[in-house]
């Protein structure tokens, strides 16, 4: 799918609205994402899904979301998606840099960000976007593990803006009991 997975696939699911150029979001990924896989994901517990949305005031969006999409098919999606919260410089050539310099499989990389299934898994991911009325980052949607059910498209419980760590910890735990 192109999605940014971590954790165990059958674990509740933090499902995650980003963009590299929002601060809050670089917050929770510098911050707050270290402190869920010491809490949770290590544990097995929850699984967090990284969606990029793609907004038109900051013009390098689809390609950052098309970079994602690109790294985590060669398994490097974590690693790019904090090379990428660590630089204010995401232009093609800064990106393919990182690709480069983190033994990326560079022609695969670059082929990949303008290939037509790449351009499907953003349409898709839109779909999503769209389908939960996303508008702002970052956005948060929890789903209690149910093994038969796609979580994308049950309801769960939602924030819109970055919570105190205490409140979504306490939201996790929460939907866990």
């Amino acid at each position: 799918s192109g999605i940014l997975e971590i954790g165990n696939p059958k674990a509740s699911m933090l499902l995650v609205f980003t963009n590299f150029s929002c601060d809050y979001c670089q917050d929770f990924a510098q911050n707050f994402l270290p402190q869920l896989q010491e809490d949770f994901i290590a544990k097995g517990k929850l699984r967090v899904q990284t969606i990029v949305l793609p907004l038109k005031k900051y013009p390098n969006s689809m390609l950052e979301s098309a970079a994602l999409i690109c790294a985590t098919k060669q398994g490097k999606g974590r690693l790019l998606y904090d090379a990428l919260f660590a630089t204010k410089a995401r232009s093609r050539s800064n990106i393919l840099t990182i690709a480069r310099e983190n033994e990326f499989d560079v022609a695969a990389f670059q082929s990949c960000l303008d290939t037509d299934q790449t351009k499907q898994f953003q349409t898709e991911q839109q779909d999503i976007i769209t389908g939960l009325h996303v508008s702002l980052i970052p956005s948060f949607f929890l789903y209690e593990a149910h093994p038969d059910e796609d979580p994308t498209f049950s309801r769960g419980e939602s924030i819109t803006g970055l919570p105190s760590y205490p409140d979504l910890r306490g939201m996790i735990e929460q939907s866990m009991e």
